[in-house]
Order: C-alpha cells, then sequence, then structure tokens
C-alpha cells in the first residue's frame, strides 16, 4: 500500500503540479481545494499518510483547519505551505503540532523530504508520545524530566553513562526523547519537554528568540566526520577540504545518505553542500538517498549500500563497523552542542526547578568531567564546552 498524501491548497496551479510530483515520487495523492472538502472525505486512517496543507484559503484557513483537527482528536503529521515567510504564524502553527512549516515557492525535493520525515515520525514518534504523556502523569514528588535530545548522546552512549551518574547525585531522573535537532526544538515548542539539547547553533538562537526557551548554555562539543566504505569509490581519502570532497563525491555520482531529517546533522550536511556552491536539492540524483532517520541508522544503511555518510564521530565510533574516515578536521566540521530550559512562562508544565538542576550538573566541573571521561575503545567522544 502507498503511503497517502492529502494535498490541501486554493491555488489551482500549484496543486496540480504538486500533485503530479509527488505522484511521480510513489504516493497516493489525494487533492482538495478547500479545508471544508477534506474535512468532508478525510478520515485520517491508521496507514501511513500526511497532510499538506496552505495556510491562507478562503473560508477555513489552514490553522483553523489544524484546530478543528486536534478537536478530533487525528494525529495526521501536517506539513504546512504559505505564500509569506511569517515567524508568528509559523511559530503558531509549530506549537500546535504542525511537523513544518514551508515557504512558498517551493521546491519539490525539499517537499518531499518533509513529507517523509513527517511519515516517518508519526510511526516512530507514538511511543514517545505515550512515554511523554506517563511522565507528566506522575506524581508531582517523583523527581523526574524529559529532555528532549538530538540522537547522537543517546546512540554515541553518553546518556547511559551519564544520565546514572546525575540521578545518583540529585535524585532526578532523565527520560530522554532522542529526535533530530529540528524535531527536538519543535517537542520544546509544544511544552513536551523541560529542556531540550540539540547542536545547531542558529536554530536554537531563533528558539529562543521565539521565548520558547530560557537561556542557552554550551554544554560540549565534537566533530563531524565524512566516513565512507573502505574501497572508496569516490576517491576522497585524506582530503582536507571537507567541500571540495562533497563536490567530488557528486561528481563520480558515488552513493551519499543523508539523514534529511532536520536534524543538526542534516543542518550541517546542507550548510556544507551551499559552502560547496552545490545546489544539492537541484543537484540530487540517483547518487542521493534521503532517509529520514536517525544517525545510528544512517550509518547502518552507509554499510549496507556501501555509501558515504556525515556523522558525529561519537555515534561513528559507537557504530563504525566497515565504515572508515574519510574526511576529518577541516574546521568547519566543528559540532557544537546546546542545552536549554524550556521557557516555564510559557509552558508551566515544565519542571524548572529539576530541569536548570540537569542544566546546572551538566555544565558544572562534575558534570563535565562525567562528559569527557566517556571513552569507547580507550578514544574520547566529547570535549568540555567553551563559552561560544
Amino acid at each position: 500500500m502507498r503511503n497517502i498524501v492529502h494535498l490541501v491548497d486554493d491555488d489551482a496551479s500549484f496543486l496540480v503540479a504538486m500533485k503530479r510530483r509527488l505522484e511521480l515520487a510513489g504516493f497516493d495523492v489525494r487533492a482538495y481545494a478547500a479545508a471544508e472538502q477534506f474535512l468532508e472525505h478525510q478520515d485520517d486512517g491508521q496507514g501511513p499518510s500526511c497532510l499538506v496543507l496552505d495556510v491562507d484559503m478562503p473560508g477555513l484557513s489552514g490553522l483553523e483547519l489544524q484546530s478543528r483537527l486536534r478537536v478530533l482528536g487525528s494525529t495526521l503529521p501536517i506539513v504546512f505551505v504559505s505564500g509569506r515567510a511569517d515567524d508568528r504564524i509559523r511559530t503558531t502553527a509549530i506549537e500546535a503540532g504542525a511537523h513544518d512549516f514551508l515557504t512558498k515557492p517551493i521546491n519539490s525535493g525539499q517537499l518531499l523530504r518533509s513529507i517523509q520525515a513527517a511519515i516517518a515520525r508519526r510511526e516512530r514518534v507514538r511511543p514517545n508520545d505515550v512515554l511523554i504523556a506517563s511522565i507528566h502523569a506522575q506524581d508531582a514528588s517523583d523527581k523526574s524530566i524529559v529532555v528532549a535530545s538530538t540522537t547522537s548522546p543517546e546512540d554515541s552512549g553518553l546518556f547511559g553513562h551519564i544520565l546514572p551518574l546525575f540521578k545518583q547525585k540529585t535524585g532526578i531522573s532523565v527520560k530522554v526523547v532522542a529526535q533530530g535537532t529540528g524535531q527536538a526544538l519543535d517537542t520544546g515548542r509544544r511544552g513536551e519537554a523541560d529542556v531540550v539539547l540539540v547542536h545547531a547553533k542558529s536554530e536554537e538562537e531563533k528558539f529562543l528568540s521565539e521565548g520558547q526557551g530560557v537561556k542557552r548554555y554550551p554544554v560540549m562539543y565534537n566533530d563531524f566526520v565524512l566516513v565512507g566504505p573502505k574501497s572508496n569509490p569516490a576517491g576522497i581519502k585524506g582530503m582536507e577540504d571537507i567541500t571540495a570532497a562533497l563536490k567530488k563525491i557528486m561528481i563520480k555520482n558515488a552513493s551519499f545518505i543523508s539523514r534529511s531529517d532536520r536534524s543538526g546533522t542534516h543542518i550541517a550536511e546542507l550548510d556544507l553542500w551551499k559552502a560547496a556552491g552545490v545546489d544539492i536539492d537541484q543537484e540530487a540524483g540517483s547518487w542521493y538517498k534521503s532517509i529520514c532517520q536517525g544517525m545510528g541508522t544512517a550509518l547502518e544503511i552507509a554499510v549496507a549500500s556501501d555509501a558515504y555518510v556525515l556523522s558525529d564521530r561519537g555515534t561513528w565510533l559507537k557504530n563504525k563497523r566497515d565504515l572508515v574516515i574519510e574526511v576529518e578536521g577541516d574546521a568547519r566540521l566543528l559540532n557544537q552542542y546546546g542545552v536549554m530550559l524550556v521557557n516555564p512562562a510559557k509552558h508551566p508544565n515544565v519542571q524548572k526547578e529539576a530541569g536548570q538542576a540537569f542544566i546546572d550538573w551538566m555544565i558544572s566541573s562534575e558534570g563535565q568531567k562525567a562528559i569527557t571521561d566517556y571513552r569507547i575503545n580507550g578514544e574520547q567522544l566529547f570535549w568540555r564546552h567553551w563559552l561560544s
């Protein structure tokens, strides 16, 4: 059964063109010219599906339809599209649970990746939704917080090392919801976490500017590495310029795995393609595989398909198998992590004291020692922060 995309937009030319492109990508596309028409026909089936929704429409607007669906108990993931870049509307949509918000003109490759990630999130996040609900339903005397975190501290094993130490020190349990950075920040925007720990400084600063977080604390850093098969089909091993290496992969049509999940690693990858002078939405061919998955899965797929992939060093060390480092050491591969308390003034359910206690411990000399002490086969994975 094909994945279903419900496409709701009053712009007939956009509706026809995008329906055709998504059908060519293998989706079962159901197009509607108005929100009311969608409501008459949709049943929010349990199969993999997604709603692509215009913001400004006559009659029922996109935001009004989103609100109506929430009242109906729908779990259908929503990707908003809009003809105007309005941060206030975007924030409103995301806080209400939207997966993404894209501004027209929209590249079909960009929309395709967002839809794939939205569908994957719907299938994958349901256990996390249950976890979050159960945690916030616990008795207030049970000291416990939710940390929405980028996947690398979890996939690398760092959390498994430091969280027992934090609980021993404070008595506070930490439940981790491991997601890509973009999704982790959106979890914070919805008030479903007490703390976010991510690694995309520009997105963190945007989160703060929206009033979603209290303060950003630099907490640790490591670096990205470009890894690939020992056979090195693109001939890039030992290159010192990461952008030149990426361009060579493209020219050679060598397989490359992109997480395409709005994670910090994905954002870093897109920045590197841009620095290389490559419009990856236009240049991506069959060699460029968008998977909308976490770092551990991306490494597994790279192994299985003899492909290159950008990884944080820590997760690669934990899951490297037959992959080797091809390019490292370029200053543009620095990978900084920040931690923030979700703003309790905006989200009253946030465990303010316990969340701040976690942050204070992470940046203390004791927490920093715990981070830097973590090693795999004698190799250090993360380094203590510096103020940035």
